[in-house]
């Protein structure tokens, strides 16, 4: 028995009074016998296939690895192009960015100079460098291939004098990271400063960063050469290492910075 509430029976002119049985009527499965029963349905989209405006996913010009070796590109940082590209598209890429163009092409070097092999709806690197070699086993320097303590366990400076990796942050290996004995080659030192390798010191033009004399002299005068004596540590010649001052204000010495022996932090 069902109660239809949507059927009604109209009589004109006459009042007629039902109870509510006369409201149930008898129904089969079908409906038949009775108001048939009314099915909802849900209106169909009609719209556009909303996976029609989804942009084309991106592949990356540079592959991607589980575990880099010497040479890939070790990239931290990408940026995509779109259906329609020129030969223009990687000087605005590297504009955009703000990376020089040069550096642009060196992470991507499936690239051509003249940008005209740039693809479609693909990831270029724009933020990265090339892997070096690293000093797994805590060798580092030029003697053993320029490894580099960057990123080591054993720590991110170069001693060169010992040729193996350290790190500011224990107090025993504080002496890898000072100026005089940090090699700036394969490590991050605390300055800029880097040991000579050819007897040339201190500032030099078009070298950006300030050069020791270490194995090559005491001293380096102020003409950027190494050497000791008192032409090279004496008094008015001399501009960095272990200078000479005969005559002292006062009688008083001047202050030594340990850090430029390798003594400390600076």
């Amino acid at each position: 028995m069902r109660l239809y509430p949507h059927c009604f029976i109209h009589i004109p002119f006459t009042v007629v009074i039902f109870t509510a049985s006369s409201f149930a009527v008898n129904t089969t499965p079908d409906g038949t016998g009775g108001c048939k029963p009314h099915r909802w349905e849900c209106p169909t989209h009609t719209g556009a296939n909303p996976t029609s405006s989804r942009r084309t996913e991106a592949t990356r010009s540079v592959p991607r690895k589980t575990s880099l070796e010497v040479g890939d590109i070790n990239c931290r940082g990408w940026g995509r192009t779109y259906d329609e590209v020129d030969s223009l598209l990687c000087k605005n890429l590297a504009d955009r960015y703000q990376i020089g163009i040069s550096k642009f092409y060196e992470l991507n070097p499936i690239l051509e100079t003249d940008c005209k092999t740039i693809r479609p709806n693909t990831e270029y690197c724009i933020s990265g460098f090339i892997e070096p070699l690293r000093a797994y086993d805590g060798r580092c320097g030029p003697l053993f291939n320029n490894a580099t303590c960057v990123g080591m366990n054993q720590g991110s400076c170069c001693n060169s004098e010992t040729w193996t990796c350290g790190s500011r942050d224990h107090v025993c290996a504080l002496r890898d990271c000072t100026p005089n004995l940090c090699w700036k080659g394969a490590g991050n030192c605390y300055l800029r400063v880097v040991v000579s390798t050819d007897g040339i010191c201190g500032i030099v033009k078009d070298r950006h960063a300030f050069r020791m004399c270490r194995e090559w002299g005491d001293c380096c005068n102020l003409q950027g050469r190494c050497g000791s004596g008192p032409d090279f540590c004496g008094k008015g010649v001399c501009q960095a290492g272990e200078c000479s001052y005969p005559d002292y204000p006062m009688d008083e010495s001047p202050v030594l910075l340990p850090w430029e022996f390798g003594e400390g932090p600076p």
